[in-house]
């Protein structure tokens, strides 16, 4: 609850709350086994935590402000895509039905409702019209201006 009360700090009448982890590449997991063992931690943490595990085209993540002065972004990239993958079907196995959703952005981007049926099949109550509104606010940040 320690997390919960001091570090998320939901509102009382919270029903969800969640946070968002970028640093799941290479270099911070050496595999799929250290990166399923972290985010089972995750679980002991957090009991009945969802995860929307999201993964992105490597060539087209190589080109974002975060990977483009990486040696061998693309090879780190698709390593890591094979770990998440492996880890989301491990967390499934583990913790059964309705506990992951992995995601890839090329499709969700290009239709929200992959977006929308991935949060449904983890049990979030999804609100259609506001989860489309938000995927058509532009952020800008990363390196360069562009979707990083």
């Amino acid at each position: 609850r320690h997390v919960i009360t001091h570090l998320l700090r939901p509102k009382a009448d919270t029903r969800w709350s969640g946070f968002k982890e970028v640093r799941y590449e290479i270099g911070h997991f050496a595999d799929a086994d250290g990166l399923t063992d972290y985010l089972l931690f995750l679980n002991a943490l957090l009991p009945g935590v969802r995860y929307v595990i999201n993964v992105r085209d490597p060539q087209a993540a190589a080109r974002s402000g975060w990977w483009r002065e990486h040696p061998d972004a693309v090879s780190a990239l698709e390593r890591t895509v094979e770990h998440l993958g492996a880890a989301a079907d491990t967390l499934t196995d583990v913790l059964g039905p309705g506990r992951v959703a992995l995601t890839e952005y090329e499709q969700w981007s290009a239709d929200p409702s992959v977006l929308v049926s991935a949060l449904e099949s983890i049990g979030f109550p999804v609100q259609e019209a506001l989860i489309r509104e938000s995927l058509a606010t532009h952020l800008e940040h990363g390196q360069n201006s562009e979707h990083s």
